[in-house]
């Protein structure tokens, strides 16, 4: 009974530092207690996506491989700039060794390039989920056998100059408003309510530029056209939901981004206090609360920037050992063994929340794009009134409030199964796209009704002559999952 007290009195006794963990608790149970509905909300859509994803495994094993790359590139634009700090040359009117202005010039292009080519990479994600989710939304018998993969193709070669134009005007965009908003911090104090709304409005414009990148984005995988002819065809497909879009992709992201820093600041807390444990050396509760409450705020800070946070642990985690303990690296007094087993507390926590924050992020940034390929989707199949009865409710009920007069395409007169191939009433798959056509007996096709979808390819009539000099022309490359493979 006596070791049962001193072990629950050791690692979750009474304490000020409990009631703070507890008080935080409150807080977050009070903020999900006001935000019920829209977190309900995002959770429905997020089961949607879930379900794409477990049915398309390789959009995820596909986007590892495009993460890998992102930190290949973030690791060498770290070494790039560390590097440039150490290239000098020699003034010969001083006599000393002087940075170059190029030297100076260049962190100012690598500053915005680190923001276009992030932006770049997660465009490539989201091309390579529109595919994956596409051809799952849109079976087609003659799709590939891994369609994400076939995404990541495209998104280096034909859909590369698309999601280069949206990276690059995205990235400058956010770029001009980070530093803006870093002159606007040294505002005075009285000035604070400008640098808020400031804020406000970056933030609105920032995400609204995002949100038309990804659609425009998700309708050139769809369609194949080039930048402006699939902005403009995926304007008209969303442009009627443009506020269910818009809500539908803001709750959704606020939704999992909250989630996943929270998560990741709790693993990281709790890997703070099971270093202290395994070392046998209280830091996080030993000390007052009055200290903590900053530690915890800053500490929380480094974990919303876990890049940052990573590449200083890197960096400066042996500088540390010799500060500590000199540069013999042994700690012979018992100041210097505390300060270690600190050092070792602290750092091993940042290092435990931010790779956590880094790997939910990029399962987070699937399941968003996830969510809008879903959403687009949905939207071709209003515009078309065409429907897929399993999707009645996995799908089509939790988005019914999208729709206008709360109406799904299954509740329409003029609505049609949906079905991929066939010679009457058929759905030509266009990278998952349906274009809905029928044919007649006299070679005509017809509309039923006029989509506002992209509609790129008409499987010519059955009459038709075959034409061995040419085939048929498709837009790009990527127009079709469901190409045809002999020529028309």
């Amino acid at each position: 009974m006596t070791m049962s007290y001193h072990y629950f009195n050791r690692y979750v006794g009474y304490g000020v530092n409990n009631w703070m963990l507890l008080v935080g608790a409150a807080i977050e149970l009070v903020f999900m207690a006001l935000c019920w509905r829209s977190i309900n909300r995002a959770a429905e859509v997020i089961s949607v996506a879930s379900a794409g994803l477990k049915a398309t495994p390789t959009v995820i094993g596909v986007s590892v491989v495009v993460e890998g790359l992102y930190v290949g590139y973030t690791v060498l634009w770290i070494v790039f700039v560390i590097a440039t700090f150490s290239v000098k040359e020699v003034n010969e009117g001083s006599c000393r060794l002087d940075e170059p202005g190029w030297v100076a010039a260049s962190r100012w292009i690598y500053g915005p390039m680190f923001f276009i080519f992030t932006y770049v990479f997660l465009n490539i994600k989201t091309v390579v989920c529109a595919v994956g989710i596409g051809a799952w939304y849109f079976p087609d018998s003659d799709a590939p056998m891994v369609p994400a993969l076939k995404g990541l193709q495209w998104a280096c070669t034909s859909s590369s100059g698309a999601i280069m134009f949206a990276s690059l005007f995205a990235g400058i965009v956010r770029y001009v408003i980070n530093r803006i908003t870093d002159l606007m911090n040294w505002l005075p104090i009285c000035l604070s309510p400008l640098t808020c709304l400031w804020s406000c409005i970056a933030g609105c414009l920032l995400s609204i530029l995002e949100m038309f990148s990804k659609f425009m984005l998700i309708g050139q995988a769809f369609c194949g056209e080039a930048f402006c002819g699939s902005a403009r065809r995926s304007f008209n497909v969303v442009k009627d939901r443009l506020g269910d879009a818009f809500i539908t992709d803001s709750i959704g992201e606020n939704v999992v981004t909250m989630s996943t820093y929270i998560f990741s600041l709790g693993l990281g807390i709790a890997s703070w206090a099971w270093l202290d444990s395994a070392q046998d050396y209280q830091t996080l509760t030993a000390m007052p609360w009055y200290i903590l409450i900053p530690v915890l705020l800053l500490y929380a800070y480094f974990i919303s920037i876990p890049a940052l946070t990573i590449t200083l642990l890197a960096w400066l985690a042996p500088w540390f050992h010799i500060w500590t303990c000199g540069s013999d690296g042994v700690c012979s007094s018992d100041w210097q063994v505390d300060a270690q087993y600190s050092i070792n507390s602290v750092t091993g926590a940042l290092f435990i929340g931010a790779v956590c924050y880094c790997l939910f992020n990029f399962i987070g940034e699937i399941v968003l794009s996830t969510i809008d390929t879903i959403f687009f989707c949905f939207a071709i199949e209003y515009d078309n009134d065409i429907y897929q009865s399993r999707f009645k409710t996995q799908l089509y009920e939790v988005l019914r409030e999208d729709c206008p007069d709360n109406m799904i395409p299954m509740d329409g007169g003029l609505s049609q199964p949906y079905s991929p191939k066939g010679d009457a009433a058929t759905l030509t798959t266009v990278a998952g796209s349906p274009q809905l056509v029928v044919s007649s007996d006299g070679g005509d096709i017809n509309h039923l009704p006029a989509p506002s979808a992209p509609s790129l390819y008409n499987r010519p009539p059955p009459d038709a002559p075959a034409d061995t000099t040419v085939s048929t022309p498709i837009p790009a490359d990527q127009a079709m999952i469901g190409r045809p493979t002999t020529p028309r």
